[in-house]
């Protein structure tokens, strides 16, 4: 789903226009793209980039709930790359 089209569902959810579908696809991309994101900072640790690591990881963490188990395993991940 391109940005402009999640743009447009935001503003159907801001105006109360949205269907329970729009909500739904929202959630979808927001977490697709929380996971690919994450991915992006699983390589650069893979291949010993710590810096843009973390700076993935905290893009997503931004975007997840606080409590999620996606955020858990992403401050555990920041703590030990910082304690390198």
């Amino acid at each position: 789903m391109e940005e402009e089209a999640v743009d447009a569902l935001l503003q159907r959810l801001e105006r109360g226009a949205a269907d329970a579908g729009d909500v739904e696809a929202v959630r979808v991309q927001l977490r697709t793209r929380a996971a690919r994101v994450a991915l992006l900072g699983s390589a650069a640790h893979e291949r010993g980039d710590a810096v843009a690591a973390v700076g993935y990881w905290r893009r997503v963490l931004a975007e997840v709930p606080a409590d999620s188990d996606i955020a858990t395993s992403l401050r555990d991940s920041i703590a030990k790359v910082q304690a390198r």
